[in-house]
């Protein structure tokens, strides 16, 4: 139940920190698809799987092809990857320091940097359109009850 009220927040904050609408008018799709050159490459897709017997962020291209393991921190659990709008980090959530944390890594899984130090569980980090901040969720343990906050920095942690 927390986890789904969570994850409904961080849903809710994540669509007003939505991409901005592009003032350039829409080229028309005619019988052969979009204009070449027209729209920028697609980025990789990042996922989370356990098909190596632990919970690992995985990246592949948009067509399924390439598929490689970016984290190899077992026994952590590592998850909830976003790839930032230029397609060259990824945020991510992992426990690999005792509890949920907010990462960074390069998009080919090097130099993964944490960003948060919180006693209670910092996850699911979602890019600001231009990449300069990361809107993450944060519950502390307050007593019998739980604090729910919603937190914006800067996309290098400070």
């Amino acid at each position: 139940m927390k986890r789904l009220l969570f994850a409904m927040l961080i849903t809710i904050a994540a669509s007003s920190f939505a991409l901005p609408q592009d003032s350039r008018p829409i080229p028309p799709i005619g019988p052969m698809g979009p204009p070449r050159g027209s729209y920028p490459p697609p980025l990789p897709i990042v996922f989370v799987s356990n098909r190596d017997g632990n919970t690992e962020i995985y990246r592949m291209n948009p067509d399924g092809s390439g598929t490689r393991r970016l984290t190899y921190k077992d026994p952590a659990v590592d998850g909830d990857p976003r790839l930032s709008p230029d397609g060259r980090r990824i945020a991510f959530t992992t426990n690999r320091d005792g509890n949920a944390e907010i990462y960074v890594m390069n998009a080919d899984g090097s130099s993964p940097t944490r960003l948060t130090n919180n006693p209670g569980e910092d996850s699911h980090p979602y890019w600001s359109p231009d990449g300069s901040r990361i809107i993450f969720a944060r519950v502390t343990p307050a007593g019998r009850i739980f604090e729910f906050s919603l937190l914006i920095m800067s996309a290098d942690g400070t």
